[in-house]
């Protein structure tokens, strides 16, 4: 037989059968279509109470308004440098 002859009478290589579905397939699938379900049923349920997912176009960020610990203050009126570049407390 020659590389060009397509019509080749004999099989190569190792014929396997394709695995069927098991349980775990049909509840993957089950759990996709109750998760799209209650997606669906909390939109509806939210639109029966006139719920918006819109934001506002005047909507503003609120600012950031993080502050340290109150341990973390007392140890700095105290002396003690506490700031967050060094793993160590080290007194000034």
């Amino acid at each position: 037989m020659s590389l060009g002859d397509t019509h080749q009478t004999e099989s190569r290589g190792v014929f396997l059968l394709k695995q069927s579905a098991n349980i775990y397939t049909a509840m993957l699938i089950l759990a996709f279509v109750f998760i799209t379900l209650g997606c669906l049923f909390l939109f509806l349920e939210m639109k029966s109470y006139g719920l918006s997912v819109k934001v506002p176009a005047d909507a503003k960020v609120p600012q950031a308004s993080w502050s340290p610990a109150p341990q973390a203050r007392a140890l700095a009126l105290n002396g003690i440098d506490v700031s967050m570049d060094r793993h160590e407390f080290s007194a000034v």
